[in-house]
């Protein structure tokens, strides 16, 4: 990809398996600009980039990005980390999904045990933190950005994808979104499963069921009760749960163990 100098740069951020990729696609199409990776150097063997032909004045930029607070250089630094304060014209989106569907999707995804992936998302990673950390960093972050939830957008995708672009500054027409959503839908994305340009793949189990609310029946006490410990208190911040105890009503073993 090769954007004109002139492009406005969209940022879509999200910690893995939160729907950042979907989201960036539905706001490239709704922009009619290009989607690329991180960085443009990366552009080439990232499976999220499509739309060069694309005309619009935009570029959509996806990644796993961590805030950091450096002065001085690009507006991205490093791998996936978004230096805040040097942002001047670039819009800012950030999506958020139910940690407990973030996890099964995750196992998933990757063909992990659930246990293995939990780990990864406590421990987190060089590049996009923990979970924990992470979300709150960008709830609580100083600066202009649009928050996203995925349950949102899966229940009404053209009015949260409205209401998003609004909150950005970026405002469509309800009528036009209504198609990009349905070009974009799930579903649509599974048909057209195939080699991308330059090698590119996309698995198919990128596009499981992006449904909420899939960690029910797949989770058990235990694996509940580090949940609550390790992410309670942001869960209840988001409204995913308000009672701590939540976790007590779940099995002591799950019917279905990724």
């Amino acid at each position: 990809m090769t954007p004109r100098d002139n492009r406005r740069t969209v940022y879509v951020a999200g910690w893995p398996k939160s729907g950042s990729s979907w989201f960036a696609w539905l706001l490239g199409d709704a922009l009619d600009c290009p989607v690329g990776a991180w960085n443009s150097n990366n552009d080439e063997r990232d499976f999220a980039t499509e739309g060069r032909h694309r005309k619009g004045p935009f570029v959509v930029r996806r990644g796993h990005f961590r805030l950091v607070d450096d002065e001085g250089g690009p507006a991205a630094l490093g791998v996936c980390r978004l230096a805040w304060k040097n942002l001047t014209d670039e819009a800012v989106f950030y999506i958020i999904r139910d940690p407990r569907d973030v996890l099964v999707s995750a196992a998933h995804y990757w063909g992990r045990h659930l246990a293995e992936r939990l780990d990864w998302m406590i421990s987190g990673h060089e590049t996009h933190g923990n979970w924990n950390d992470t979300i709150n960093e960008w709830l609580d972050a100083p600066f202009k950005r649009t928050l996203m939830r995925y349950e949102v957008l899966v229940a009404d995708c053209p009015t949260a994808l409205h209401h998003a672009l609004v909150d950005a500054g970026l405002p469509r027409s309800l009528a036009s979104l209504k198609e990009t959503c349905m070009r974009q839908c799930f579903n649509q994305r599974r048909r057209s499963l195939a080699a991308r340009p330059g090698g590119r793949f996309i698995p198919e189990a990128f596009f499981w069921k992006g449904q909420a609310g899939s960690w029910k029946g797949r989770l058990d006490c235990d694996m509940g009760k580090q949940i609550e410990e390790h992410f309670g208190a942001t869960m209840r911040r988001l409204g995913y749960e308000d009672d701590p105890e939540w976790w007590r009503d779940l099995p002591e073993r799950a019917l279905s163990q990724i």
